[in-house]
């Protein structure tokens, strides 16, 4: 798991995104990339964006691991907030071994 910041042009009229810039500086939206990447390969198999307000990393995870086509023994890396809420116990739903 990976989840990264992107900025986009200032858009004020989408306030899921938006991040107000101070006196010095202008506003910008931000977008927060949720992905999944298969070391052993080495390429990205899934991707989740969400805007900066609404970004939910759980439910991301929770979203990608059930889409996913890989099986058998896996190991998961992921950073802060990933391991948060429900997640290895959805994990273990799916026959997670970890």
């Amino acid at each position: 798991m990976a989840d990264s910041s992107l900025k986009s042009v200032s858009c004020p009229k989408d306030p899921a995104s938006y991040r107000p810039g101070t006196s010095s500086q202008h506003g910008r939206n931000l977008w927060h990339m949720n992905a999944l990447f298969d070391l052993e390969n080495g390429i990205y198999t899934d991707l989740i964006v969400q805007k900066e307000h609404e970004k939910n990393e759980c439910r991301a995870l929770c979203q990608m691991v059930d889409r996913s086509r890989i099986s058998g023994k896996v190991i998961l890396l992921a950073d802060q907030n990933y391991e948060f809420c429900n997640n290895p116990a959805h994990l273990e739903k799916r026959n997670g071994n970890y």
